[in-house]
């Protein structure tokens, strides 16, 4: 074993390494006939060893052999099960797919820029999907591509209800005496909730905004509201 410290640290992360891996794939490994459990409690007294915790003989020169040999069936097995999953996720793909055309064509009809931009997206990932299971491949790129589109739609919709809120509230929150006093009971008092619930939430909702809408949003006067596009998203 060897004794300087600059030697024995890279193989104790090497094996504490191989034992945090190897653990998370116990289970299944353990279906596969594979000895997990055996090779742990190697892994366990190697480190005890390194860390001159250990007490009688280790065959360290052995114990690599072994590390040696399960890395490498370990490995094969780890490539077979992700080439099963690539099957599962491309027979998943074919009912999903034309899922995602209809959603691609529904925000291509709405005619905004951002659903432009977003069905354009997911059409183009979706045209490389195509492509590569027609090779019985599946472009992983592509489908992350398609994902990042979905995730950036939904984000901008929440972007604009956030914003939408915010005008609604601040429009109430910066209202003259005169326009309260036009409120019947009830709805004075449906307003006077909504501005309680929004001072509560006020901080959360800005920090959620991109800082030119709040900073918008923080600039608005009262009569801004009445301006065509001024409290827009």
């Amino acid at each position: 074993m060897p004794s300087d410290p600059e030697k024995i640290e890279p193989m104790l992360r090497r094996i504490r390494g191989a034992r945090e891996l190897y653990s998370s794939y116990a289970e299944a490994l353990r279906e596969q006939g594979l000895d997990v459990d055996g090779f742990l409690a190697d892994c366990d007294e190697f480190i005890a060893v390194l860390e001159g915790r250990h007490e009688g003989d280790f065959d360290v020169q052995d114990f690599l052999r072994r590390l040696n040999a399960f890395t490498e069936e370990a490995k094969e097995f780890m490539h077979i099960q992700e080439q099963v999953k690539a099957v599962e996720v491309a027979g998943e793909l074919h009912d999903v797919l034309p899922d995602m055309e209809k959603m691609a064509a529904e925000y291509r009809e709405r005619g905004e820029p951002m659903h432009l931009r977003t069905a354009a997206e997911i059409e183009e990932a979706l045209a490389r999907i195509r492509a590569g299971l027609a090779k019985g491949k599946l472009d992983q790129d592509a489908l992350q591509d398609m994902s990042l589109a979905l995730s950036a739609e939904m984000a901008e919709l929440q972007r604009r209800i956030y914003f939408r809120n915010a005008v609604h509230a601040l429009s109430w929150e910066l209202a003259p005496p005169e326009r309260w006093a036009k409120l019947s009971p009830e709805q004075k008092r449906q307003t006077e909730d909504l501005l309680a619930t929004w001072r509560e939430a006020r901080e959360e909702v800005l920090g959620a905004l991109p800082l030119e809408d709040r900073r918008r949003l923080e600039a608005l006067r009262y009569e801004d509201f009445d301006k065509p596009g001024a409290c827009e998203p």
